[in-house]
């Protein structure tokens, strides 16, 4: 994540939903000494980055954890009520078959990690509220994109897209958090990077 909040612009992430229903409140669960520590610091880290800001609400969504394969922990906001209700995006995800083709005759390949853009892109205004999630020391709101909504992949390709437009199909393919930059000479490629 990068450490430091963007302000507003265009591609701000609008959450709209199909049916503007007050959502139901979740009620807080018991969790070990082990997970009140990881959730606050999570909350520390991204309060300080001003990620996220206490906030208040009527309904709130929970927090989970997963555990990864080295078994610490993830922390998560469970989104199902909320994704339920959003609209689905309809923007296309790029094509395998489309990218492979491209890279095909290309000599010289790298494949760029830009994961760390995601978090620059905000929360629209207008959505943040709908972000709110709830845990035993208040309710918290996020200002920057997460990865548990259900169109924020779409969203960061169509974003992504748009940044590269001028590029793409040239020597550059995005496939999600994926930039693939292709060149058939060692000259080109230095300049394409």
């Amino acid at each position: 994540m990068t450490d430091q909040l963007f302000s507003h612009h265009l591609y701000d992430h609008k959450i709209e939903l199909i049916d503007e229903r007050i959502f139901s409140r979740s009620y807080l669960y018991h969790m070990s000494d082990y997970k009140l520590q990881k959730m606050k610091n999570y909350l520390i880290k991204h309060l300080n980055k001003d990620f996220i800001s206490s906030s208040s609400a009527s309904y709130a969504s929970l927090i989970l954890f997963i555990e990864k394969k080295d078994d610490s922990l993830h922390f998560c906001v469970n989104y199902r009520k909320l994704n339920a209700l959003i609209k689905r995006d309809c923007y296309l995800l790029s094509l395998i078959d489309e990218t492979l083709a491209c890279i095909q005759d290309s000599k010289y390949l790298i494949q760029l990690n830009i994961i760390v853009i995601f978090n620059k892109l905000r929360m629209h205004s207008s959505s943040e509220d709908l972000t709110i999630f709830i845990i035993s020391f208040d309710f918290y709101k996020y200002h920057v994109m997460f990865f548990e909504l259900i169109n924020d992949s779409t969203f960061y390709q169509h974003y992504m897209n748009d940044v590269l437009f001028d590029y793409l199909h040239q020597f550059c393919q995005i496939y999600l958090d994926d930039i693939i930059i292709y060149s058939k000479t060692l000259k080109k490629h230095k300049r394409h990077v």
